[in-house]
C-alpha cells in the first residue's frame, strides 16, 4: 500500500512539475511575443507620427504659398 500511495506521490509531483514547467514556458514566451507587438506598434505610431508632420508641413507651405498669392493678387 505504502509503494502505491508513494507511486501515486511520485506521479503527482511529475505531473506538477511539468504542468509549472509548461506554465512557465507560455507566460515567458507570450511576454516575447506581447513585447515584440508593442515594438511593432511604437515603430507604427512612430513612422505614421513622422508621415503627418511632413504632410502638415507641405500643406503648410502650401497655404501660405496659396495666402501670398491671394494677397497679391488684390
Amino acid at each position: 500500500m505504502d509503494r502505491v500511495l508513494n507511486t501515486n506521490d511520485s506521479l503527482k509531483s511529475q505531473f506538477d512539475q511539468k504542468y509549472s514547467s509548461e506554465v512557465e514556458d507560455l507566460k515567458s514566451r507570450y511576454a516575447k511575443d506581447l513585447e515584440m507587438i508593442k515594438q511593432n506598434l511604437i515603430d507604427v505610431y512612430e513612422t505614421k507620427t513622422a508621415h503627418l508632420a511632413e504632410r502638415k508641413e507641405e500643406l503648410e507651405m502650401r497655404n501660405n504659398k496659396l495666402e501670398k498669392q491671394l494677397a497679391d493678387s488684390r
